[in-house]
């Protein structure tokens, strides 16, 4: 079996078990535990979209800014 192959059957098995596991995991939490998933959940998210705004904007400022080409007149 070559890498490749190795890989998706692998991720397909990796798949499968995650979409059984994370429902069963969410019925057995309490309303609370489920509460401070979610929270952890958001917080990370807005930790992740911070940090590639401040990436986006950090390159934006080492870019120089573009000059307008002049127009061709035929």
């Amino acid at each position: 079996m070559d890498k490749s192959t190795i890989r998706d059957v692998m991720s397909a098995m990796g798949r499968k078990g995650g979409k059984a596991s994370g429902p069963a995991r969410m019925e057995k939490m309490t309303p609370e535990e489920r509460s401070e998933v979610a929270r952890t959940a958001a917080k990370k998210s807005a930790e992740v979209r911070t940090k590639k705004a401040a990436a986006k904007k950090r390159a934006a400022e080492k870019l120089p800014a573009k000059a307008k080409k002049p127009r061709s007149r035929n």
